[in-house]
């Protein structure tokens, strides 16, 4: 061989190891080369698919595979694995190759019609053959099972209809057996998926010997991926699909709330690529219209529990300082222009971007976080008095404002009795004067937290036996909240041997919400009261609460309220009927106006 050949050979070979080894390169940065080829509304487009059929599977899908699934984690997995799919057909393969091990049964396509009929073959005369499905009872979750409010359950039952064996069931609605549901994920993408599976020999029917051996794998991917800081991308995102699937299926308030969800989640995910996680859940809470709702970070101090030695009353869009300790460097009737630098009005406009219910319990929870802060801090205050502006600093305290005694005989045979305290020890104390008391006024101005105790009182104030609002629980077997029925609970309060003759009436405000409405509901509902003051607060129902991944949960009520009549509760609340709106005059005479007003009444 010549020298002109040799060479030629060894040239070739360069050429074939640089060509290889560009293929290897590329092969190695495969993810960081797709992921810059792919256009931010394709990315966009997969993660809301996969979110919405996370939703799906995890709540509604029975399979033996569902239960064995970290969805924290597998959120987290999973975006990772699709976001990056280059079109629809490379997305519904990496959908596929994700879900099929952990469902086997479903199929996800860009057919509007299932392409195969997982149980076709099954013949329903089989021994012991039975069917499984999810039953929800609200949501259940780790906080409702301690709390003892909300189940979901993976029901095995007989398949004939008519059996007996039942007893597992938390409700009487069931699907058909191996019913197949179809919901569009987009325009050109389809989930297949049976709502009820075969079930048999101690397992679910469907799985094959390949998906198993997949699913194994993938199980330890799932169980080896790290959730790492909250702010990381696919962990933000994993937390928008949990989130977003929550509300989706469990949230019962979508008809009052005017809530158009679906339109949310692209928006989400958008707004999560430049924007803390906390702002962008805690604003869409907003949307939801629900004075429970809340994103705590458990990361973070979420806790400002204390306050400057002052309240703060909104008129006419101005802040008006009232109901000083003493300690105080304001002056009753001082207007408020700024705190720490930030002007009033813009102050309460932030705080309200982040606080979802009714509007007056917005109005309410605004002005409380404006005085709200950390222990020992100091705030910068502006402040306008007679016409002259003042720099004032006032300290953070952690103190509660009470502004009466909890039981206090008003004039002679008026008694007033503060029932968001221990008003149980005084109401025993002085059962006697009640007994003969010309009036009884009851202050519901803030929360109640003994509310068994709150029921025993009605017993006093009733003749007859009572029930109050009814606590409506969602019940559902199909996602989307297609065919919710409702359970209904409310109290029962027998009379008590001793009833209190004299008038009765409520001070009520926005600050009164949830085991407060509970109260107050019964005694609207059955009349047993007159209401002076303002709305309350509008919110109701046990709260439940879901973990997110990065270390967040997210607080929401589970059921829903209404009024014994059936009539709307949520965001309307108790309304009074004596309404109380308050004057620069009235914050200045340090008047409590909603006491006068009882007294009124009362002579």
């Amino acid at each position: 061989m010549n020298k002109k050949s040799l060479f030629s050979i060894i040239a070739l070979i360069a050429i074939v190891a640089l060509i290889a080894g560009s293929v290897f390169l590329q092969k190695e940065n495969e993810n960081e080369v797709v992921i810059k080829e792919v256009s931010e509304e394709r990315v966009l487009n997969n993660a809301s698919s996969f979110a919405k059929i996370y939703g799906y599977i995890r709540f509604y899908h029975p399979s033996d595979e569902n239960e064995k699934v970290d969805w924290d984690k597998f959120a987290v997995y999973g975006l990772e694995k699709v976001k990056s799919s280059k079109n629809d057909k490379d997305l519904i393969q990496n959908l596929n190759e994700l879900f099929i091990p952990i469902a086997p049964t479903i199929e996800i396509s860009n057919k509007p019609s299932p392409l195969k009929a997982p149980y076709n073959k099954i013949n329903l005369k089989e021994p012991e053959l039975n069917m499984v499905f999810w039953q929800h009872s609200g949501l259940g979750t780790a906080y409702a099972k301690q709390q003892g409010s909300y189940k979901s359950q993976r029901i095995i039952t007989p398949i004939d209809i008519t059996s007996k064996n039942n007893n597992n069931l938390l409700f009487e609605e069931k699907p058909p057996p191996g019913e197949i549901k179809t919901y569009p994920i987009t325009e050109d993408v389809y989930l297949h998926m049976p709502i009820s599976l075969y079930y048999q020999h101690n397992k679910t029917l469907g799985a094959t010997s390949e998906t198993s051996k997949e699913f194994q794998k993938r199980l330890k991917a799932i169980n080896n991926t790290p959730i790492n800081d909250v702010e990381d991308s696919e962990v933000k995102m994993a937390a928008i699909t949990v989130y977003w699937n929550v509300i989706q299926h469990f949230y019962p308030y979508h008809l009052e709330s005017e809530l158009n969800w679906s339109n949310e989640l692209e928006a989400m995910l958008k707004r999560s690529e430049d924007e803390e996680i906390t702002n962008v859940l805690k604003e869409t809470t907003v949307l939801l219209k629900d004075g429970h709702a809340n994103i705590i970070n458990q990361n973070k101090n979420n806790g400002w529990f204390s306050r400057l030695p002052f309240q703060i009353e909104r008129i006419d869009n101005r802040f008006f300082v009232a109901n000083l300790d003493e300690e105080a460097p304001v002056k009753l009737g001082d207007e408020l222009l700024s705190i720490d630098g930030v002007d009033a009005q813009t102050f309460f406009e932030n705080e309200c971007k982040f606080i979802s219910g009714s509007h007056q319990y917005q109005e309410y929870r605004a002005l409380e976080t404006m005085i709200s802060g950390k222990e020992n801090q100091v705030a910068e205050l502006v402040v306008k008095r007679e016409g002259e502006k003042l720099n004032l600093e006032a300290i953070y305290a952690n103190k509660a404002k009470t502004l009466v005694p909890p039981f206090k005989e008003l004039e002679q045979g008026v008694y007033y009795i503060n029932l968001t305290g221990d008003f149980k020890t005084y109401l025993d104390q002085n059962m006697n004067k009640l007994m003969n008391a010309k009036a009884i006024i009851f202050d519901v101005r803030g929360y109640i937290t003994r509310i068994q105790d709150a029921v025993t009182l009605i017993s006093y104030l009733t003749k007859e036996t009572i029930t109050g609002p009814k606590y409506k629980i969602p019940t559902t077997i199909y996602p989307n909240q297609e065919g919710i029925t409702f359970d209904d609970v409310s109290w029962k309060i027998e009379p008590n041997k001793t009833y209190l003759e004299g008038k009765k009436y409520i001070l009520v405000d926005p600050s009164a919400l949830s085991a407060s409405e509970s109260f107050l509901g019964m005694m609207e509902d059955n009349q047993l009261a007159e209401f002076i003051g303002q709305p309350s607060a509008g919110v109701n129902g046990d709260i439940n609460q879901v973990s997110l991944p990065g270390g967040l949960l997210f607080q929401f009520t589970g059921l829903k309220t209404v009024k014994k009549d059936g009539s709307q509760h949520h965001l309307i609340g108790i309304e009074p009927n004596y309404p109380i709106s308050k004057t620069i005059e009235d914050v200045l005479s340090g008047e409590d106006k909603y006491i006068s007003k009882a007294l009124e009444l009362i002579n």
